[in-house]
């Protein structure tokens, strides 16, 4: 008990320290902003670290309509292009939540900013700042829900969300969304051939038991609704857990939900959004794992990696502190041989077939 609890609080000191670093904002072609919060608080005991997430209520208007996030919105003209006012004017207007009470939150900093997407397909000209807060006060701010955009909240165990725990083929979309081309082909040729709908990366949140507790002020906290954590918002926990990797070695280590074993001093992690699309085509899915690992040896060689492999950098020039770098996957990097050595085959087969 002891050491979970050790390792709970190890998850948020390492959040903490990394927050402290200035985050890599986007000034260069930037037409739209939205800004996020992610809202964390601990309640003592193993595993007491929880993250607080919304399910957006279902509306034509939303084109995240339904969809598990964290409370945040675009940027209007009253924030001044202040980012971390719009994130707390919308966990204000969503939620009823006072991010600005110092005496019951405080600002632990901003990740990097992030292009939005929607459904594999980003949007040019937007870009995501998101905030994280923690819990200060001893009890919750009760919340009030806006209903025409929420449906409900959950308190989710931040260790919970573990690339162990990671599915796939829960959350799909047209490839013609990513593709608009692909929109002209006949539905019946891409499902025919495995190609109508690609698979994110996606997480279920299991509920706690403040989401027991529904009452008059909250009363849509409840534990049947369906909670699946994908997206941008899975990408931007992701990059939190990521940051907060320790590069020294602790006994809260191996329960870090990004930590995956140790390899000559080296820290190996498993990001919860990679690879970040599959489909049900074997052939195209051996392709994308060749291409996924690929990539993955890219950035093993210090090569530039896709956005879902991030290096954690430390200082170098410190031999106490080791070097924590992305896990490759087995089955990419065996795709990746496979298709090379199947090419490599084809190639000589037309040689012989030319020259003979």
């Amino acid at each position: 008990m002891h050491n979970q609890a050790e390792s709970s609080n190890g998850l948020l000191v390492g959040i903490i320290d990394s927050l402290r670093s200035p985050p890599i904002k986007q000034t260069k072609g930037v037409t739209k902003k939205a800004c996020t919060a992610i809202i964390l608080r601990d309640v003592g005991g193993p595993d007491g670290i929880e993250v607080l997430f919304i399910l957006r209520a279902e509306s034509p208007r939303d084109r995240w309509s339904g969809n598990v996030a964290v409370p945040g919105g675009k940027q209007e003209p009253q924030d001044n292009g202040n980012d971390q006012v719009t994130a707390e004017r919308e966990a204000l207007e969503e939620i009823g939540i006072d991010l600005a009470d110092a005496s019951v939150f405080t600002c632990l900093g901003q990740l990097d900013d992030r292009r939005v997407a929607r459904r594999g397909r980003a949007l040019a000209g937007y870009y995501l700042s998101p905030f994280v807060y923690l819990q200060t006060a001893t009890e919750t701010p009760p919340m009030k829900l806006q209903a025409s955009e929420i449906r409900a909240t959950r308190w989710a165990k931040l260790s919970s969300i573990h690339w162990k725990r990671v599915n796939r083929g829960t959350k799909k979309t047209d490839i013609g969304v990513v593709f608009p081309w692909l929109a002209r082909v006949p539905h019946f040729i891409l499902a025919f051939l495995g190609l109508a709908k690609w698979q994110f990366p996606s997480i279920r949140l299991l509920p706690t038991c403040a989401d027991c507790l529904a009452n008059d002020l909250n009363p849509q906290t409840t534990t049947e609704l369906d909670f699946e954590l994908w997206g941008l918002t899975l990408r931007c926990i992701n990059d939190m857990l990521l940051q907060s990797l320790p590069s020294t070695p602790t006994r809260s280590l191996k329960n870090h939900p990004l930590f995956c074993g140790m390899s000559r001093k080296t820290v190996l992690y498993k990001c919860l959004t990679w690879p970040p699309v599959t489909v049900s085509n074997p052939i195209v899915q051996v392709l994308l794992r060749a291409l996924c690992g690929y990539k993955e040896l890219s950035q093993l060689w210090g090569a530039s990696p896709l956005e879902e492999v991030l290096t954690v950098h430390h200082d170098a020039d410190n031999k106490n502190l080791h070097p924590v770098r992305f896990a490759l996957s087995p089955a990419n990097v065996g795709s990746l041989m496979f298709v090379c050595v199947a090419v490599g085959g084809a190639a000589l087969w037309a040689l012989r077939k030319c020259y003979s």
